[in-house]
Order: C-alpha cells, then structure tokens, then sequence
C-alpha cells in the first residue's frame, strides 16, 4: 500500500522502519503520530500505518522535542494555533488545516516547549 503524505498529501513518501519522509514537502513522522490521528486519515478513506518492529524487538527511542511538540499542538484550536503563529512572527503561508498550520509552525523553529510541558514562543537569542 502505498502511503500519502500526511501533510501535503503527496504519493512521495518515504519509509524507513516506522518513520516517514515526504519527498515533497520534507515533512517527518511515524506510525505513531499516524495512529494518533487515525480519525483525520479515516476522513481522507485511510488506515493509519502499522508499526515493522518485532512485538519482542527493540522499542522505539524516547520521543523527540517535535515529537512532543506534536503532541502538545494536537490540543490547540485551529484559532490557537493562528494566535501562537502570530505572536511567533511566522507566515503559515497557504496551510489551511490544522495539521498544516501546526507542521509550519514546527518547522519554523519559534517554538518549544517549557519545562512545564507547554508551548512557549522561543524569542532569538533566549539562550545567551
């Protein structure tokens, strides 16, 4: 079965274990973020992908910092979402959904995570 871009769409994915890479747009994920929005996908007549690691095999690593930021977007109205781009200085360009403008945000690099597990803008140079 050949996979679709969760972002964009495009037939021109990559897979690599249980990750993905849109040759297109260059966005990343995995069977995880995949199950985890199984109801989007169920609305474009998809399954989610199911994981290749041996049930016995070797896990997954710990999460990555996009992973969780994901994670925590996932939560946000598509209007929080516009909001957070607006008070980051990013041009979402012409994404419309909701995982479109969350990717974009991502991408951007302007925003992270706090110690508290909430999303904060990251302003340049935070981290003199």
């Amino acid at each position: 079965m050949a996979h679709l871009c969760i972002n964009c769409n495009a037939p021109a994915v990559q897979r690599s274990g249980d990750r993905f890479t849109c040759k297109k747009c260059g966005y990343r994920w995995d069977v995880a973020h995949e199950q985890a929005n199984a109801a989007f996908l169920a609305s474009q007549g998809r399954q989610p992908a199911e994981s290749t690691a041996e049930p016995s095999g070797k896990t997954m690593g710990e999460p990555t910092d996009e992973d969780h930021l994901v994670a925590a977007l996932v939560k946000y109205t598509v209007a929080d979402i516009d909001e957070l781009a607006g008070a980051a200085g990013v041009d979402l360009g012409d994404a419309r959904l909701k995982h479109e403008k969350a990717a974009a945000l991502i991408r951007s690099g302007k925003i992270a995570l706090d110690e508290t597990g909430a999303v904060i803008v990251v302003e340049d140079g935070e981290s003199e």
